[in-house]
């Protein structure tokens, strides 16, 4: 018997179709409120549960602070709609690169942790101020 086709539901995507936000210049998911500023998770279910009308695309406009901030120079400044993939937005491996660099210097340790796209995002500084 062969395995049934694996198939995957990145949770950004169902946060951007359940209406909460929309994918950024930096790859992440954005709301209103919060910014990035926001941890998800997905629960699929056929529950009757009411959910905003789904985002298809970014509301980022004009906005390069996240893109001008990034020490790894990895993201595009693409804007986002459900047809742009994450090598359009962002060279992963040059984040995750830089990343390690940055925390090595500074702790000594080898871990990709960052944060400058999401610290600057104009959203989460609405937010990170109140």
């Amino acid at each position: 018997m062969s395995q049934p086709e694996k198939i995957t539901c990145p949770h950004k995507t169902v946060a951007t179709r359940a209406g909460l936000g929309w994918i950024g210049k930096n790859c992440l998911l954005v709301t209103l409120q919060y910014g990035p500023a926001v941890r998800i998770s997905s629960l699929l279910t056929n529950a009757p549960l009411e959910c905003n009308k789904a985002i298809d695309d970014s509301r980022c406009g004009e906005c390069r602070v996240c893109v001008e901030h990034c020490p790894a120079r990895a993201l595009k400044g693409t804007l986002w709609n459900t047809g742009v993939q994450r090598e359009d937005i962002v060279n992963v491996e040059k984040c995750y690169k830089k990343q390690n660099e940055i925390m090595y210097e500074h702790t000594g340790i080898e871990k990709d942790l960052c944060g400058k796209c999401f610290a600057m995002c104009v959203y989460a500084q609405k937010h990170c101020t109140q």
